[in-house]
């Protein structure tokens, strides 16, 4: 589901991209198929709440590409830059498993088992 509405993300964008003034009426939206885009009110809110476009107010049902919308076109395209933001996320996670500082807490067992092997040795030593 995810990866098709970002296909169909990366075809508007580009439409909208290639359009005059970068305007395009939610009747013009397309599918995958290159048909009229059922849903595209739907697909327009999810693309101007990404910041990839906002609402014309002079035009009813017509949207406008935003810069972070060309600069995405212009960069690659939505799925790369899809791919691009996971690939740092997974990175990111990496790193952050590695700059995680060590508990400090004692550890319980250890120190339990220290006393332990203490009193034992204690015991055995006072039985010789």
């Amino acid at each position: 589901m995810i990866n098709q509405i970002n296909k169909l993300i990366e075809i508007n964008l580009l439409l909208l991209f290639a359009t005059e003034h970068n305007i395009l009426a939610l009747k013009d939206f397309k599918s995958d198929q290159g048909n009229k885009l059922q849903g595209a009110k739907i697909l327009a809110d999810i693309m101007q709440q990404k910041e990839l476009l906002r609402p014309i107010p002079e035009e009813e049902f017509s949207y406008e590409l935003t810069e972070f919308g060309k600069q995405i076109v212009v960069t690659g395209g939505w799925l790369e830059h899809v791919n691009q933001t996971k690939e740092m996320e997974d990175q990111t996670t990496v790193s952050d498993e590695f700059k995680k500082p060590k508990s400090k807490k004692p550890n319980l067992e250890l120190i339990l088992a220290g006393l332990i092997i203490i009193f034992l040795t204690l015991l055995i030593a006072s039985c010789i």
